[in-house]
């Protein structure tokens, strides 16, 4: 009978298994080095494009930059002409709307009819006092007012009988008032408004 001893062909088997797996995992090493080293190398690529790019645009945008900044200071001009502006205009309607008013109100007056004998005003309220021939001409006064341009909101707060001795005559005596109302300065002569035929007689 032969007797076989296996025991050397399993040991070396046993280390040919051992190198096997050290090399396979020292390649797997070297292979993930590898890996990560071109990895790497590749995010450094884009990195440094990305860079690049960026300092280009920033060139780019520089005299953006400039224009933006011209633009603002052109607009900071525009607002404050145009606050000026408004503030000649309010000048100029404070200014125009003494002139106005009197013209308006005296345009109202039935001539010969109708006599005011003071004109208070307190903000955007007038209060008017005066004397009138009769109700129907004082009525005539009111209507008039309430079409002028700039005043609205007539009302009469009072209206009575007096006797002129010296006249030997009866007339009303009243108390009215009306708002005034101006949105933009505007020439006194710029589209008048037609008084009824009854307040000029």
């Amino acid at each position: 009978m032969i007797k076989i001893n296996l025991l050397p062909f399993r040991v070396a088997r046993k280390r040919e298994n051992v190198r096997r797996q050290v090399s396979v995992y020292f390649l797997t090493v070297v292979f993930l080095i590898m890996a990560l080293i071109y990895y790497n190398t590749d995010l450094n690529s884009k990195l440094t494009a990305g860079k690049a790019r960026e300092e280009t645009l920033q060139n780019q945008l520089k005299p953006y930059t400039e224009i933006n900044r011209e633009i603002a200071l052109i607009q900071k001009k525009t607002r404050e002409i145009r606050s000026r502006l408004a503030v000649i205009e309010q000048l100029e309607t404070q200014r125009m709307r003494p002139i106005q008013l009197l013209e308006e109100i005296a345009l109202a007056v039935p001539v010969n009819r109708l006599w005011l004998r003071s004109l208070t005003e307190a903000g955007d309220r007038i209060t008017l006092q005066g004397t009138a021939m009769d109700n129907d001409t004082l009525a005539v006064f009111m209507t008039n007012l309430d079409e002028a341009e700039h005043l609205h909101n007539v009302e009469l707060k009072s209206s009575k009988l007096h006797h002129f001795s010296q006249y030997n005559l009866d007339a009303s005596r009243f108390v009215l008032t009306c708002d005034t109302r101006f949105n933009a300065p505007q020439p006194a002569e710029t589209n008048p408004k037609k008084k009824t035929s009854g307040g000029r007689n």
